[in-house]
């Protein structure tokens, strides 16, 4: 067989499996994807990337316990997985183990320092565990890199909001807004600023600008209403 690539096709057959099972996952068909891990687990019982997926199946029904053994045992596999690393600090997180996930996902973050996500997690958990000085420290250095992710820019503001820096809040998320002006969320983060910050008018602005752009937005006209 000089010359040619021989292809083993039980590997083949592996990674099929596995773009089924994660297809399923994203579209939330949990059963089917479920069915695929399993069937993989059947013939590898070594496979990491399947007890990942049934731990984040667990993760999706709420079976936090469940879902922190399943990604664990992923890990024994996988020691390397980062994206695992975070997810099980995710679902630390969930359970309320808050000191565990920073532990698991500040060594996430040690073997990739530019994972926006990782960071994103290991900001909301210090802010759990109240320590939100330096959660504002994490999240400030990952916007630095990732501003356009936007779950990390948004816990970043609420943060400083919750330590009453409203002005840096303020002039943070009106940065975004000079990009993405049609930003609901955005604008309404600034309109909490204000209001915490006692700028009613200011806030009630914010609040008439997310009714025009979403006029059934409940919230935002309750904000409006008692700003």
């Amino acid at each position: 067989f000089m010359g040619e690539t021989l292809i083993d096709r039980s590997t083949v057959n592996f990674a099929s499996q596995l773009t089924m099972a994660r297809r399923y996952l994203s579209r939330g068909e949990l059963d089917r994807a479920e069915s695929k891990y399993r069937n993989i687990l059947a013939r590898d019982s070594k496979n990491g990337d399947a007890y990942h997926g049934l731990g984040l199946i667990a993760y999706q029904t709420e079976n936090f316990t469940h879902a922190i053994d399943l990604i664990r045992h992923a890990l024994v596999h996988q020691p390397d997985d980062i994206e695992a690393m975070n997810n099980l600090g995710t679902a630390l997180n969930a359970a309320g183990r808050y000191k565990e996930a920073e532990v698991v996902i500040s060594e996430a973050i040690q073997r990739r320092p530019d994972y926006p996500e990782a960071i994103n997690n290991l900001g909301s958990t210090l802010r759990r565990l109240k320590r939100r000085k330096e959660a504002i420290d994490v999240f400030n250095r990952g916007v630095k890199f990732a501003a356009n992710f936007k779950l990390l820019r948004m816990n970043y503001a609420r943060v400083l909001i919750e330590v009453r820096q409203f002005d840096e809040a303020i002039s943070f998320l009106n940065q975004h807004l000079e990009q993405e002006s049609q930003d609901l969320e955005t604008h309404f983060m600034v309109g909490l600023a204000h209001a915490y910050a006692n700028n009613f008018e200011a806030a009630r602005d914010c609040f008439t600008i997310c009714i025009q752009l979403e006029p059934y937005d409940v919230e935002s006209h309750f904000r409006r209403g008692h700003a």
